[in-house]
């Protein structure tokens, strides 16, 4: 449930199938198409639809931690010129979009993974906190700063 709003449509039961963008590109070798970055929230839209995030429910540590490592290996399957380690960019100067698109992929895909650890950073901890809470805190910071970094 994003902006505090009920979900409408069950993700889970509707089938959807991704657009071939194959029709905007010249040649195999060229810039990533306009559309592109779409495509890949659509994947990671997919992602979700798979997990309690989207349904509402409690995280638990576990879930939690599923779900950030779904989005980490999203993340790494992530084309060249939207890398988030050494992107490729040899069409940033020609192609406006792609730099948009790559910070704007990248804001996503962290915001939607900071999501569940949200309420480790609220929760109140004291001695008897179990070491599980207390390392998902710790990767709540981490994911909040990283958030940060990339937001400039």
């Amino acid at each position: 449930m994003f902006l505090s709003r009920p979900l409408i449509v069950n993700h889970i039961s509707s089938a959807f199938e991704l657009p071939n963008l194959q029709l905007d590109r010249n040649d195999n070798e060229g810039p990533p198409s306009p559309f592109a970055h779409v495509s890949l929230q659509f994947q990671l839209g997919q992602i979700l639809t798979r997990t309690s995030l989207l349904h509402g429910q409690e995280i638990s540590p576990l879930e939690s931690e599923s779900i950030r490592s779904h989005i980490n290996n999203w993340i790494m399957s992530l084309p060249p010129a939207y890398s988030e380690k050494d992107p490729d960019t040899q069409w940033d100067k020609t192609h406006l979009y792609i730099p948009l698109q790559r910070h704007n992929l990248h804001a996503v895909s962290y915001m939607t993974m900071f999501s569940p650890s949200k309420r480790f950073l609220t929760k109140i901890y004291d001695s008897s906190s179990s070491r599980e809470d207390q390392v998902c805190r710790s990767k709540a910071v981490d994911i909040a700063i990283h958030l940060l970094e990339i937001s400039r």
